[in-house]
């Protein structure tokens, strides 16, 4: 992952290692944090807020959960891209991250989620 960021690529990382349910994310493993903190590589959170229970990957197996979401006609999704942040701390930009990301999916919540 640092070699292909450093080469000026991007990468996607998901924290949690899967998806919740819960109104906040899961806890972060802190691995990609303190690695991007060691190589002073910012890292770029990403909210995401599903509208509908039906929208969530909650499913056992992808396969399965792959063909359900792409057979729907539609999927809503707010969707929030933050500030890069960087920290020499890889705790502490981890949290940071984890604190902007629960701070967006609360507000985007608010009057629009129907899963909360």
């Amino acid at each position: 992952m640092i070699k292909t960021l450093l080469e000026g690529d991007n990468v996607m990382v998901y924290p949690e290692g899967t998806v919740g349910t819960h109104k906040q994310t899961l806890d972060f493993r802190p691995g990609s944090f303190i690695e991007c903190a060691a190589h002073a590589i910012p890292v770029v959170p990403v909210a995401i807020e599903y509208r509908t229970k039906k929208d969530l990957w909650v499913r056992e197996k992808f396969i399965p959960q792959y063909f359900y979401q792409f057979s729907k006609w539609k999927t809503e999704v707010k969707l929030r891209i933050g500030p890069p942040m960087t920290d020499s701390d890889g705790l502490v930009l981890c949290e940071k991250a984890y604190q902007w990301i629960n701070a967006q999916l609360a507000d985007m919540q608010q009057g629009w989620s129907e899963i909360y």
